[in-house]
């Protein structure tokens, strides 16, 4: 079995978990086109490509506001590099402080096309991944816009649908709590997840079909007298 983990979705093949994250505030690392950008001198000497490992190092790690300031340099270098953008957009997710802003550097970094098939290393791709749709959707949960949430989720199954077609049947649902508190009910042989969506693949034969489940326990009845 594989399985993909982000963030995450309410329908076919999806299982759901929303989740928060801590707030932190931090400064001069703003979305606009005016953001300050601290200019290292180390930065002046790399490529693209350089700064790339640079910043994704930085995630790995968990330095979201180090990586922050490698994306906005990395951007100033190659302003339409939106997997570029994707990236700083994730940090900016990551830290969890201005749910308006992230939804805004998501939304302009999924204007175009996405890669279906997304290798976070490759310094040559310039597409952000269809993941993408699961941080807006759970950032627009934040924000309780639900109607964009799920029109995100949506185009994440869109997304899927476009890589496996008719290949596949698809069946799934969503995952949570009855109370609606954010906790980590998804989970892999990896472990549990936060804002997750877990896809499987598996060569079991399927057939998709459709049947209400209900038996009659009586009638048919005769109705003498009604009301309303």
């Amino acid at each position: 079995m594989q399985s993909l983990c982000h963030n995450f979705g309410f329908r076919t093949l999806v299982s759901v978990l929303l989740g928060v994250v801590p707030s932190l505030t931090f400064a001069g690392e703003a979305f606009h086109d005016d953001a300050v950008v601290v200019r290292d001198s180390i930065w002046n000497t790399m490529s693209s490509e350089q700064l790339f490992v640079e910043g994704t190092t930085l995630m790995e790690e968990g330095f979201w506001h180090e990586a922050i300031r490698v994306w906005n340099y990395a951007l100033r270098l190659q302003k339409n590099n939106r997997n570029f953008a994707y990236k700083r957009a994730r940090c900016w997710y990551e830290i969890g402080e201005d749910w308006a802003m992230v939804q805004e550097a998501l939304l302009a970094a999924a204007d175009g096309s996405l890669a279906l098939y997304y290798d976070p290393y490759d310094s040559f791709n310039r597409k952000p991944p269809i993941e993408i749709w699961l941080l807006l959707a759970a950032t627009e949960h934040r924000l309780t816009e639900f109607g964009q949430a799920q029109a995100h989720i949506d185009n994440f199954l869109e997304s899927l649908n476009n890589i496996f077609g008719g290949r596949v049947n698809f069946i799934g649902g969503g995952a949570g709590v009855m109370s609606f508190e954010q906790q980590s009910c998804v989970f892999t042989n990896e472990g549990f997840f936060e804002d997750a969506a877990v896809v499987c693949l598996t060569a079991e034969k399927s057939r998709l079909g459709v049947r209400h489940g209900w038996e009659k326990v009586a009638g048919p009845l005769v109705a003498t007298h009604t009301e309303g």
